[in-house]
């Protein structure tokens, strides 16, 4: 085997370290898109450097030189495919692990929705809590956009009880799930069966767990409520959230973007010192790129099976260079960030000597350090338009049945997540299906109507 193939001298390696490299890995569920198929590049015997991203015996192709044909320069770096691990590994600058993490079809994978639905029972007045444990569970894996079942059966010293979940989920470009389900559960024989059911539309971000519903009925047992955990996972069962990896010493870090930080309004301020303000705010990287004027195919949930034309190459990310962040800085950022002060001044924003703009391609956080309240205000107003896109809003319903003289001692209370604009039902029966409390609504956050 040619030599050339096995790896890159250690002077070249030597001097990647030295200048910053990063060390990445891409989880698959297939393989990369690239110009050649990963099984025509030549094998590798092992990573030219120590990696956590391949042990012994995992079978390795080069991908270097197909990734440089593909104009990602890859300067003192390389590229390999772990075929055992199903991992892309890069060692580069982080505009090269952005260019690679658009161009291999990284983000175009298809996405499965998983969801777990926990009830949790409570001998207390108030309906179950967290330091509760889960009495039932059932989860539901949606491969496609069909309805799937699942339900379980929990025998205690009260009886036999049953649980049901039907449900449709969407995996969204606002990294979570959007999902209708069907909930049933029933108790056993008695004086103080109950039974109910639900129908919701619920949006849960990516990793997320939601309380689902809560009820509770005098004389009908104890307190229970419902939660909900969304999660995305890809075709071989990796979480989505750790399907991206970063190298930190001998160690694999997951890089994990905050999905609740993208509800906020605004920038989340850090602290810094001196009299400039440390800024970030979350930002999806399509979003990014759309600001940077580029263009790029995504994955809108089309039919995989369907006949459609190939997605063009997304065009070559810009030329960014590597932001050199201030010494006291260092502790609070961490990670290589992208340098925006070009594209920010040519969008009309002049911002002073120490000021600066930048990326974190990792995490999909703009980072902002600047003096000048006004100039803040200014690169608000620029993003505001891709920031904007904040993420679909629950709305908690919450019942409260009483009688009129005695309004602390409620007969029954009950409370369910809905999705603003979508309609939820919520129906507790009796032993005999005779209706306990029900609720029926389509709520709607007003802020979010159009006018």
């Amino acid at each position: 085997m040619n030599q050339k193939s096995l790896g890159i001298p250690l002077a070249a390696m030597l001097l990647a370290i030295c200048h910053g490299a990063e060390t990445m890995a891409y989880h698959f569920g297939g393989v990369p898109v690239l110009p050649t198929s990963v099984s025509k590049c030549p094998l590798l015997k092992a990573a030219p450097i120590a990696t956590p991203f391949v042990a012994a015996g995992d079978e390795l192709r080069d991908l270097t030189d197909i990734l440089r044909s593909a104009k990602v320069p890859l300067v003192n770096g390389w590229a390999l495919w772990n075929q055992t691990q199903r991992l892309l590994v890069v060692h580069g600058r982080i505009l090269d692990q952005w260019r690679i993490d658009e161009l291999s079809g990284f983000r175009e994978q298809t996405h499965h929705a998983k969801m777990t639905l926990n009830w949790i029972r409570s001998e207390s007045a108030s309906s179950g809590t967290e330091n509760d444990p889960v009495f039932a569970s059932v989860g539901v894996l949606d491969k496609s956009t069909m309805k799937i079942t699942a339900s379980s059966h929990v025998v205690d010293p009260s009886g036999a009880w049953s649980f049901s979940v039907e449900g449709e989920s969407t995996v969204g470009e606002a990294k979570g799930i959007d999902s209708r389900l069907i909930v049933a559960w029933k108790g056993p024989d008695g004086d103080n069966k109950h039974q109910g059911d639900i129908t919701t539309n619920i949006f849960i971000p990516d990793g997320n767990t939601v309380a689902l519903a809560s009820w509770q009925v005098a004389g009908h047992g104890p307190a229970w409520r419902l939660t909900a955990k969304g999660e995305i996972l890809l075709s071989y069962g990796t979480v989505w959230r750790e399907a991206r990896l970063r190298q930190v010493g001998d160690k694999a870090d997951a890089c994990v973007s905050s999905t609740n930080e993208s509800t906020s309004t605004g920038f989340r301020e850090w602290p810094s010192s001196g009299d400039r303000k440390l800024l970030t705010r979350a930002l999806e990287h399509y979003l990014i790129v759309d600001f940077l004027g580029m263009k790029t195919e995504r994955n809108n949930g089309a039919d995989p099976f369907a006949e459609q034309p190939p997605n063009p190459a997304p065009e070559p990310l810009p030329d960014l260079p590597d932001l050199v962040i201030p010494a006291h800085l260092e502790d609070i950022l961490s990670t290589p960030l992208l340098d925006l002060r070009k594209p920010v001044s040519a969008a009309g924003i002049s911002l002073e000597a120490d000021d600066f703009v930048a990326y974190d391609p990792l995490a999909e956080k703009l980072v902002v350090y600047c003096k000048n309240q006004q100039t803040i205000n200014m690169l608000e107003q620029l993003f505001m338009v891709i920031c904007c896109s904040s993420l679909p809003t629950n709305v908690e319903c919450a019942i409260w049945l009483a009688d009129e003289a005695l309004p602390q001692s409620p007969y029954a209370s009950l409370a369910i997540l809905v999705r603003s604009g979508r309609r939820a039902w919520f129906k507790l029966r009796d032993g005999k299906d005779q209706p306990i409390a029900t609720f029926d609504g389509e709520p709607m956050v007003v802020s979010e109507i159009a006018t």
